[in-house]
């Protein structure tokens, strides 16, 4: 949205995202190898699914003004900012090293609003509109959406993967211990 009169150069707008994320956490296996010179030494444990369900609003409203009085031009401008996040509830059927797990639904992560100002300034030393002092100074958010509340969601922040020193005595590449018990066997 734009107003210009002779002095003025009024402007106007809004910015509305909504944002939808999920992880489906898929894995290939369970657990996987690293073998030395063909040689297993260690096991590597995942659990799986891990699914996360994100969601996020953000929106904006700004106004700014160009004004000039003779040889100076003045630009004044306001953004109003909203986030709202969260994490939805999240149900997860039991695995191979896990039980079932429960998350409950988290809000506001985060949630907040925020006024930012912006102002500048060019002075036209000369009044030929070549040669101008210029200046400005302004505060500014980065969009998140959904990163922050992806970061905290309480799946991703679980640990979820474990390394397990391994030698493998029979050569039949296959784990001779109970993985499900987190003291070395």
């Amino acid at each position: 949205l734009a107003y210009v009169t002779g002095s003025h150069a009024f402007k106007g707008g809004f910015q509305w995202m909504y944002a939808n994320t999920g992880n489906q956490g898929i894995l290939n296996k369970e657990y996987s190898f690293r073998l030395t010179s063909g040689v297993p030494n260690r096991v590597n444990q995942s659990i799986k699914p891990n699914r996360t369900d994100v969601r996020g609003r953000e929106f904006s409203w700004f106004a700014q003004d160009q004004w000039t009085i003779n040889k100076l031009t003045l630009n004044l401008g306001l953004r109003f900012d909203y986030l709202n996040a969260y994490a939805e509830a999240t149900d997860l059927p039991a695995g191979p090293f896990v039980p079932a797990r429960k998350f409950d639904a988290v809000t506001c992560v985060p949630c907040w609003s925020d006024i930012n100002p912006r102002v500048g300034a060019a002075y036209d030393l000369f009044g030929t509109g070549r040669t101008a002092i210029k200046g400005n100074i302004g505060r500014y958010v980065g969009g998140q959406a959904v990163d922050i509340a992806s970061a905290l969601h309480p799946v991703n922040s679980s640990i979820y993967s474990v390394s397990r020193n391994w030698t493998d005595n029979d050569k039949d590449y296959t784990p001779d211990c109970d993985l499900t018990n987190p003291l070395a066997n």
